[in-house]
């Protein structure tokens, strides 16, 4: 069984868009890696309400000039690395997927980023006429998925329309090739900005990407709100997907919990009893959301960096595991959904789902057994995901035992996974070896 498995998957990594996307996402993950180490630092380490600078007494310590210096550095990476993840998405993919097909990739690359610009230019007109509008979601790292879609699809423009071939590989090519390389890619730039500038007039007048991140904010917030157990379900899991897709991006922090409705009045029976043990509503979504099952990020990302370091035996492996282990504590796993890569890789789409679905209805289930008591109290940014039910519960150990059971129970769960999914890739990097 296991063995078909793998060979299936091996299959499915063969097919062009999908090998296109594990090329891309493994490329840009240095620019993930640091767009998710920025994020982490300004939000979880040096925002005023974040644990690790209320732990730290930061703002006693730290002289003004040097936490403004750090925030906005950290602020400037963030915008910049997931600001344009898109962008870069769309270069690597047009770039690859042209190299597949033996035509000019360098030239692919650069038509596939001025397609994706155009796709997102805004006819907006604003004061300063210097200036450019453009639909920065789909620039950024919550449009991979198009991105991906724009830069396969210039990449098979140059594959059919494209007569240059491969550049040479010598190191400063003549006058005259540069000239003929740039004279045979004026077909396949043309028919794809054409495209693209159509489109992008299409979704000026459908507004077609400002509904979907709507439709994707409202998911999240929905679905991790105050609503019924059962009604926020199919909601998360729809949402968890959208992100395993690569639309939506990254879920960086552990967001506490709106203090409305069965919330506000969770709290106040805690603060006037000095115990959340027998709390009016003791199954709110948000508070099990952000109790169990945010455990490194959207999909348990950290059971699945732990399981990466018991299994993994290649060295490549093993760095990516130990790099992505602090940030995916501090809820930030988007380097290792771009480095594995999770994202699109049908093995860790069962774990990726159901894990933190079944976190939350284990911890709604001991909550209703009086086996641990409920957490309505607010987690501070950035709060670690093993840590937010024993915070949120304000310090009680059985709430810490019971989160730690649970991520090792996650952990046991993606064991068989990585290994199919690490054997899978062995066989595939044999196979592209021998072509």
């Amino acid at each position: 069984m296991l063995n078909r498995l793998v060979e299936w998957t091996v299959r499915f990594n063969q097919r062009s868009f999908i090998k296109i996307t594990r090329q891309t996402l493994m490329l840009l993950f240095p620019i993930a890696y640091v767009g998710t180490l920025a994020v982490m630092l300004k939000k979880a380490f040096f925002a005023t309400d974040s644990f690790f600078f209320n732990v730290a007494d930061l703002g006693d310590i730290m002289p003004d000039w040097l936490w403004t210096g750090i925030t906005g550095l950290t602020g400037g990476l963030a915008k910049i690395t997931f600001g344009m993840f898109g962008v870069m998405a769309a270069y690597a993919a047009a770039r690859y997927t042209a190299k597949l097909y033996h035509q000019d990739a360098p030239m692919a690359g650069m038509t596939g980023f001025a397609t994706m610009l155009l796709l997102a230019f805004r006819y907006t007109r604003t004061s300063n006429p210097n200036m450019i509008s453009f639909d920065w979601n789909l620039l950024s790292v919550r449009s991979v998925l198009f991105a991906l879609i724009v830069g396969y699809g210039v990449g098979q423009v140059y594959r059919w329309l494209g007569k240059g071939g491969e550049p040479s590989d010598q190191t400063i090519e003549t006058l005259e090739k540069m000239q003929q390389r740039a004279l045979n890619a004026i077909r396949p730039l043309f028919f794809s900005l054409a495209v693209g500038a159509a489109l992008g007039a299409l979704f000026n007048w459908l507004t077609l990407s400002s509904w979907l991140d709507l439709a994707y904010t409202w998911l999240e917030n929905f679905g991790q709100g105050n609503q019924s157990l059962w009604v926020a379900l199919p909601l998360i899991a729809v949402s968890l997907l959208m992100s395993w897709l690569g639309i939506g991006g990254p879920t960086i922090n552990t967001v506490a919990q709106g203090l409305t409705g069965a919330a506000a009045a969770n709290l106040n029976y805690a603060f006037q009893h000095g115990s959340s043990w027998n709390v009016p509503y003791k199954c709110l979504t948000s508070t099990l959301y952000s109790s169990f099952a945010n455990f490194g990020g959207d999909g348990v990302m950290l059971a699945l960096v732990i399981a990466l370091i018991i299994v993994g035996r290649q060295p490549e492996i093993q760095r990516l595991a130990r790099w992505n282990l602090l940030p995916t504590l501090f809820n930030s796993g988007y380097g290792l959904m771009t480095g594995l890569p999770v994202i699109l890789n049908p093995v860790f789409l069962l774990p990726y789902l159901l894990l933190p679905l079944a976190n939350l209805l284990l911890g709604a289930l001991a909550t209703l057994m009086h086996l641990i008591p409920a957490t309505p109290y607010p987690l501070p940014m950035g709060t670690p995901g093993p840590l937010a039910a024993f915070i949120g519960s304000n310090g009680d150990w059985e709430a810490l035992l019971f989160s730690l059971v649970l991520l090792i129970f996650d952990v046991w769960v993606y064991i068989p996974f990585v290994r199919l999914a690490l054997g899978a890739e062995l066989k595939t990097q044999q196979i592209e070896a021998v072509a």
